[in-house]
């Protein structure tokens, strides 16, 4: 599925100027998520970023202990992946969908290469953190 040229649900990919939008259009990929999808694995390499849409992630951090600790939520304000943008290439944390619904997704390098330009994408995503 591809997503359309309107204005996504998510408030950072919302907040773009349309040029730049535009230019991640092609790489977007709308996706559908249940509840329980893992969308990253800790000590994984990010594949992909998510822009959740009308759903919810969470990242789950593992204690010594076994014990596990919600230390995020992420909806339609923001994104899945930010520490790969960050120049961590995998996952410090387990994420996974506590609600189902849809997200767009694109290649890590391709949104790495937007966010190392600095500019608009840089702020949103830095501002989101």
């Amino acid at each position: 599925m591809t997503p359309s040229n309107t204005p996504p649900q998510n408030r950072i990919l919302a907040a773009l100027s349309l040029s730049v939008y535009e230019r991640l259009l092609p790489d977007l990929e709308l996706v559908r998520i249940r509840v329980g999808d893992e969308i990253h694995a800790p000590g994984i390499p990010i594949s992909h970023l998510y822009f959740p849409l009308d759903c919810i992630v969470a990242c789950v951090a593992e204690l010594s202990d076994g014990a596990t600790l919600l230390t995020s939520l992420t909806g339609p304000e923001g994104m899945a992946g930010l520490s790969c943008l960050l120049g961590c290439g995998s996952a410090p944390a387990r994420v996974v969908a506590l609600s189902g619904g849809s997200a767009l997704r694109i290649k890590s390098p391709v949104l790495k290469k937007e966010f190392d330009a600095g500019g608009e994408l840089q702020r949103l995503v830095l501002g989101f953190t």
